[in-house]
């Protein structure tokens, strides 16, 4: 660009931020309907996507339906591209509180003026959000848990003051040990529905654990849908892993394929761990969707082997998984598939034989001798946790194998 162009864009520059500042200097921010002239003022056209991904302004000639698919934006870089249409991603921000997001339809680099321009429209949009944050979304709920649990995870407030806070506002966070339950937006659905219809099923998690009403925590975050689930020491997480089974039965009655997999945290102890606790959720989930794992409830303790070993090299993971599995592994005869997949159901099931029999439509017994084959071939014994260890470890490798030769063969297509 020669000098002339460059005076040319920065004058183009200067006088639409002037007409920007005689808008805010006309009165209250902007309101959702005011946003078509806020545009034109630009030039620009943009989408605005509130907290719960919802498109309350859209302008681009992108459908709607296409950049709510697209949500959550967390951790993605600032060029977002829908179909074949490039945006400028902003988050909007007003005093440390995500409101949502703005997707300006731009293509190629931004000069700094246009850049600083566009965030003073981000700035002037989130001062429009700010009110339906605060007051209009009843669905969110009058503790403002939700508002406070995202500045604790965005480092803005501590552990002691979020529960200072909602001790003000006469919310009962866990004081004893509790597991976070995170629903991840993912879907066609619309995380308002998700959101409905988890509040409806918390109930039902309550009645299964036998605890008080409103002692299950809803929390809406840009990520998903959080659960805080307090437990007594009689609570096993696998007590807990039926529950959320029963709750996702009672969502499956109300959708007929309803699009979310509960992930499930370590056992915590204190609002100090709730921030590792989200994380672990959101591990779960991120590992569940690489592993095109399907069961409704994944936990951390599932999948801990899979977080150690990402990364590790394809031919690595092979070659050990050949040493501890060895003829089963390659499955060449339908014996060895048929122990395989006796194996595979006993470690899915914590080596609880009975459980094990029974997903695989079979009598215990069978499944003993079954499994006494398997301790022959790989010369390990299955009541040994070293052995058992070396025998989960491989399935979580082989698991990993196989999704990413999927990816692969998909990549190919």
């Amino acid at each position: 660009m020669d000098m002339q162009a460059q005076i040319q864009s920065l004058r183009d520059a200067l006088a639409k931020q002037g007409r920007l500042f005689q808008l805010v200097l006309q009165g209250p921010p902007p309101d959702a309907g005011a946003f078509a002239s806020l545009s034109g003022l630009v030039e620009v056209p943009f989408a605005v996507v509130d907290f719960h991904g919802h498109v309350v302004f859209n302008n681009t000639h992108v459908e709607s339906a296409a950049i709510e698919a697209q949500w959550p934006w967390r951790e993605r870089p600032r060029w977002v591209r829908i179909g074949t249409v490039q945006f400028h991603r902003r988050t909007l921000m007003k005093d440390g509180q995500r409101l949502g997001n703005i997707l300006f339809r731009q293509s190629g680099n931004l000069p700094t003026e246009d850049y600083l321009l566009l965030g003073r429209v981000a700035d002037i949009v989130a001062q429009a959000l700010l009110r339906p944050w605060e007051t209009s979304d009843a669905a969110i709920g009058s503790s403002g848990l939700d508002a406070l649990v995202a500045k604790y995870l965005a480092g803005d407030i501590s552990a002691a003051t979020l529960c200072e806070h909602a001790a003000q506002k006469q919310v009962a966070l866990p004081a004893g040990d509790y597991f976070c339950v995170l629903y991840p937006n993912s879907g066609s659905q619309k995380p308002v529905v998700l959101r409905e219809a988890l509040a409806a099923a918390v109930a039902g998690l309550e009645d299964f654990l036998r605890l008080h009403r409103g002692e299950v925590l809803q929390v809406s975050l840009e990520r998903g849908q959080l659960l805080i689930v307090p437990v007594e020491p009689a609570h096993t997480l696998k007590v807990v892993k039926g529950a959320l089974s029963a709750t996702h039965q009672q969502l499956e009655e109300q959708f007929e394929s309803p699009p979310w997999r509960a992930a499930v945290s370590r056992r915590k102890q204190g609002m100090a761990e709730l921030a590792d606790a989200v994380l672990e959720t959101e591990d779960v989930a991120r590992v569940c969707r690489g592993l095109g794992v399907v069961q409704p409830v994944s936990t951390f303790h599932d999948f801990e082997f899979a977080f150690l070993f990402e990364g590790m090299p394809r031919e690595r993971m092979l070659r050990y998984c050949r040493i501890v599995l060895r003829s089963l592994h390659d499955g060449k005869s339908q014996r060895d598939q048929r122990l395989m997949a006796s194996l595979e159901s006993f470690i899915d099931h914590d080596a609880q034989m009975p459980e094990a029999a029974a997903a695989m439509g079979i009598h215990k017994n069978t499944m003993a001798y079954r499994l006494d084959q398997v301790s022959s071939v790989l010369g390990l014994d299955l009541r040994r946790t070293s052995d058992l260890l070396r025998i989960k470890l491989a399935f979580t490798l082989r698991r990993i194998i196989q999704r990413t030769e999927i990816d692969s063969g998909q990549k190919e297509e």
